[in-house]
């Protein structure tokens, strides 16, 4: 989302205030104009998660497997053992 203000504080707030519930604000790109406007593209993150699992008998294999299952458009967060 992209909004416009007169400080970096009051583009951080106009931005929180937009965000959906089941997001969170994660972080914002910043301009500032020659008249004082500052124009900031805020990104969010969802708060849903999910799990996967995958095994193998060697870890580069298992990790290619792992990313494989990663949804589109979504990240992976973390790896590690269970």
């Amino acid at each position: 989302m992209t909004v416009e203000g007169d400080s970096l504080s009051r583009v951080a707030e106009l931005i929180n205030a937009q965000v959906p519930d089941g997001w969170v604000f994660s972080h914002m790109e910043t301009e500032q104009s020659t008249n004082g406007v500052v124009v900031a593209v805020g990104h969010l993150r969802s708060l849903e998660t999910r799990e996967i699992d995958v095994e193998g008998d060697e870890y580069g294999a298992a990790y290619t497997a792992l990313r494989a299952m990663v949804p589109e458009g979504w990240q992976l967060v973390a790896t590690g053992p269970r």
